[in-house]
C-alpha cells in the first residue's frame, strides 16, 4: 500500500497536479495504520491530531483471518471453540488490532501470542503448529496465505472489512466473500452490532481504511487543498494509474473528493468514552502500557 502512495505521488506531479499554482506543495504527511491508532487512543507522545488535517486520498486496508481446519465447521462456531491461539506483532499494529476488536465484539475466547516481527513469522509460527488461528492485511495474505487456503490448509474465519464513503462498514473486495465481523454478529447473534466495544471495533476498521492517506496540515489554504483534490479525484480515474496500481497491489479502491472528506474524521477519532474504553480493554487484557 505505501508503494501505491509513493507511485501515486510520483505520478500526480507529473500528470495530473494543477500547474497553475506555479510551485510543488510538498508539504504532505502520508500515514500507516499504527498512526491512525496512535492517534485514536493518544497514546503519550502523540501531538497530531489526524480528524483536524485535509485528507486528499486514502487506500483502504482490512486484514483477513484464518485458522486450522478442523476447529470449526463454519465461521460462527467461533464462539464455542476452545483453545485458539493468536499470534501478531502486538495487539496495537494493524492486524493485531483488527482482531483483538472483532475478540471484543464477537465475545470468542483465545489467547494471544504478541511479539512476532511480522506478517512472514506469524505464517511460519502458523504452519510449524505455533498458532492455530492467524491473520494478516488481506494484501498480504493473498500474497502469503491465500495458497494455504486453496491447498486446504488454512480455512477462512473472517475478514476485518473496510470503511465506504457512508461510514458503513463493507466487505474488502480483495478479500473475496469472505464475512465481515459485523455479519458474523448478526449471523451468531441475530441482530446488529451495538454498544461500545463496537463503536470500539468501528474505530479500528477506519484505522484500517484511513490508515494509508495522504493529508494536508490543518492550516493549508482552500484553494490549495482544492487542488489536491482535484488532481487526486483524476488520477485514480487515469486507466494508466489505475493499472500500475493493481499490479502493485491487487484491486483496491482509492478514496477521493468530498467523500472521503465527509467520513475521515469519524474513522481516525472516537469519543472520550470510547476511547477510554479501549485503553482500559488493552491495559488490562493485553499489557499494553500508555502513560
Amino acid at each position: 500500500m505505501s508503494s501505491i502512495l509513493s507511485f501515486g505521488f510520483a505520478y500526480l506531479d507529473k500528470s495530473h497536479l494543477y500547474k497553475a499554482t506555479g510551485f510543488w506543495i510538498g508539504l504532505v504527511l502520508t500515514t500507516s495504520g499504527t498512526t491512525v491508532v496512535k492517534n485514536i487512543l493518544r497514546v503519550e507522545g502523540v501531538e497530531y491530531y489526524l480528524e483536524k488535517m485535509h485528507p486528499v486520498y486514502s487506500i483502504p486496508l482490512g486484514s483477513t483471518f484464518v485458522c486450522k481446519p478442523g476447529l470449526m465447521k463454519e465461521p460462527r462456531d467461533i464462539v464455542k471453540v476452545e483453545g485458539l491461539i493468536f499470534g501478531h506483532t502486538g495487539p496495537t499494529g494493524s492486524s493485531g488490532s483488527a482482531f483483538v476488536w472483532a475478540k471484543e465484539l464477537l465475545g470468542f475466547k483465545s489467547k494471544e501470542v504478541w511479539g512476532y516481527g511480522g506478517g512472514g513469522d506469524v505464517q511460519m509460527a502458523y504452519l510449524s503448529g505455533e498458532l492455530n488461528m492467524a491473520g494478516n492485511t488481506t494484501g498480504g495474505f493473498n500474497a502469503s496465505f491465500r495458497q494455504y487456503v486453496d491447498k486446504g490448509d488454512a480455512v477462512i474465519v473472517f475478514q476485518g472489512g473496510v470503511m465506504d464513503e457512508n461510514g458503513d462498514i463493507v466487505r474488502e473486495e480483495a478479500a473475496g466473500d469472505a464475512l465481515t465481523v459485523p455479519e458474523l454478529y448478526e449471523q451468531i447473534y441475530g441482530k446488529k452490532p451495538s454498544g461500545i466495544a463496537w463503536d470500539a471495533y468501528r474505530m479500528i476498521v477506519g484505522a484500517g481504511t484511513f490508515g494509508k492517506s495522504a493529508l494536508l496540515p490543518t492550516k493549508t489554504k482552500p484553494e490549495i487543498v482544492k487542488v489536491y483534490r482535484d488532481a487526486f479525484s483524476a488520477m485514480v480515474k487515469d486507466p494508466k494509474f489505475l493499472n500500475e496500481s493493481t499490479k502493485l497491489q491487487g484491486v483496491t479502491p482509492h478514496l477521493v473528493g468530498e467523500g472521503l472528506a465527509r467520513v475521515y474524521p469519524s474513522g481516525v477519532s472516537g469519543s472520550p468514552e470510547v476511547v477510554e474504553f479501549m485503553r482500559k480493554v488493552l491495559s488490562a487484557k493485553h499489557g499494553v502500557k500508555f502513560d
